[in-house]
């Protein structure tokens, strides 16, 4: 293109404005893939945090379960053990 030495500065103005768009759709599109590279890595993290709060609530269910059964068998050996046996244990009274 023919430019006279009064339009040249107009004229490299505009491509230089031009380039600059050009650079900032590049850069925004590196950012919008970035941003998605993210998302995607956010949503697998998510979904193991929800995995491992599944566990953890079903660990600790469990563990209701089981010292339930374990402080209902306690007492049911305690309330089948009688004073009389207390009495002919021969390891009681060892120490005293």
């Amino acid at each position: 293109v023919i430019v006279s030495p009064n339009t040249m500065y107009a004229y490299l103005s505009v491509i230089c404005s031009g380039l600059r768009g050009m650079q900032f759709e590049s850069n925004a599109r590196k950012i919008m893939d970035d941003f998605n590279r993210l998302k995607g890595e956010f949503d697998k993290f998510e979904e193991q945090f929800r995995t491992l709060g599944a566990h953890l609530k079903h660990a600790y269910d469990t563990f209701g379960k089981a010292d339930r059964q374990l402080n209902s068998f306690g007492t049911r050996l305690d309330s089948i053990e009688s004073p009389d046996r207390e009495e002919s244990d021969p390891g009681k009274g060892l120490l005293t």
